[in-house]
């Protein structure tokens, strides 16, 4: 039976969202992550695997017309990004240490349609030929040697993304609206990750994720943050009530609904405070409490008068200075600073912080 699929030749061109706003872009955060699965199969030698081997390797013989070797890679997204997350740019980073052209033939990304397992094999020298399979090992008759097959096909058509044939050094596949798509559903779907293949009709040799001189493959990624978490966080430190007084919220994370509303809890009865807000957090001395936020600070004005059982809310305007600093997947930390003068000291505390992720 055969296992060979074709080859696509089309290198997908990575695109530039236009859809993420400037001020969201400020949130991006980027992770790489390394490989939690890698290993070449040898079409020629079904038997045969490299499951912890240093090497893998892509090549196809023009004399034979046939493939004779392709690899997988596996990188465990849901382990490592937050759940909810919403990814915007996805490559895969490889260290090649031998290619024999530059031919137009690109490098390319395909999708597993089924898990894999890596097993023990090492291949001796460049591990061009492969070691007797070993229990676990994928081959490119088994997705697990010797109990499981692979079901055809073991690729899902179209690709993630490619790269046309470089020279010795860091190769990138380049971010693709597919490529991010793919790792979106891993992060989503996590029992649907079954990793890629990669393939290309040139011959090139790359180091694995158990190399100890090279990185092994990469998957590098830019994400927005969840949307719509709240927490609190720093510390309330007790005032002349003896409790401490405590952030808290009602109505929508959404930008769009503008429906968000700070409240407060555990205050001095019939005193007064400001509410404030920035994007970074400390925790520093302040009165006679903390001050628990950081960065360009806006102060939300008027103050607000505290009821007799020491309860407070501001409407925080999305619309309107200052809360239209405030953007979809951004991060703000807000607090309030309010007269104690049963306290003594400095005659005013403060809450602790409420940090809160908008949602589009």
């Amino acid at each position: 039976m055969s296992h060979r699929r074709p080859i696509v030749n089309v290198v997908l061109v990575a695109l530039a969202s236009s859809a993420i706003a400037t001020r969201a872009l400020a949130q991006l955060t980027t992770v790489a992550l390394g490989a939690s699965q890698d290993a070449s199969l040898y079409w020629a030698a079904p038997g045969t695997a490299n499951g912890s081997g240093q090497w893998l390797h892509s090549r196809f013989d023009d004399l034979a017309d046939v493939q004779t070797h392709d690899f997988l890679v596996r990188f465990d997204v849901a382990g490592q990004l937050p759940a909810g997350a919403v990814v915007q740019s996805a490559r895969i980073e490889l260290v090649c240490v031998e290619v024999f052209s530059t031919a137009d033939f690109p490098l390319v990304a395909q999708r597993v349609t089924q898990p894999w397992t890596q097993g023990a094999s090492d291949a001796p020298g460049s591990e061009w030929t492969g070691a007797p399979a070993l229990p676990g090992d994928v081959t490119a008759s088994h997705a697990s040697f010797p109990a499981t097959p692979w079901t055809l096909p073991i690729v899902a058509p179209g690709g993630v993304t490619g790269a046309s044939i470089q020279p010795v050094g860091t190769w990138v596949l380049p971010s693709t609206p597919n490529s991010v798509a793919a790792v979106q559903a891993w992060l989503d779907q996590p029992a649907t990750n079954f990793g890629l293949y990669l393939s290309t009709q040139e011959t090139a040799r790359f180091a694995s994720r158990e190399n100890g001189m090279f990185p092994g493959p990469r998957l590098v990624l830019e994400y927005l943050p969840p949307c719509g978490a709240v927490a609190n966080e720093c510390v309330a430190t007790p005032n002349s009530t003896g409790i401490g007084a405590t952030m808290g919220w009602s109505g929508s994370t959404s930008v769009a609904q503008n429906q968000f509303t700070l409240t407060l809890a555990g205050g001095v009865p019939n005193s007064a405070g400001f509410f404030f807000f920035g994007s970074l957090a400390q925790q520093t001395p302040w009165g006679n409490g903390q001050l628990c936020i950081d960065g360009q600070l806006f102060r939300l004005l008027p103050a607000v008068p505290f009821t007799a059982s020491g309860t407070a809310q501001r409407v925080l305007n999305l619309a309107t200075v200052p809360g239209n600093q405030i953007t979809p997947f951004s991060t703000w930390r807000f607090q309030c600073k309010y007269r104690d003068v049963a306290g003594g000291g400095a005659l005013f505390n403060s809450t602790d912080a409420l940090r809160v992720t908008f949602c589009p």
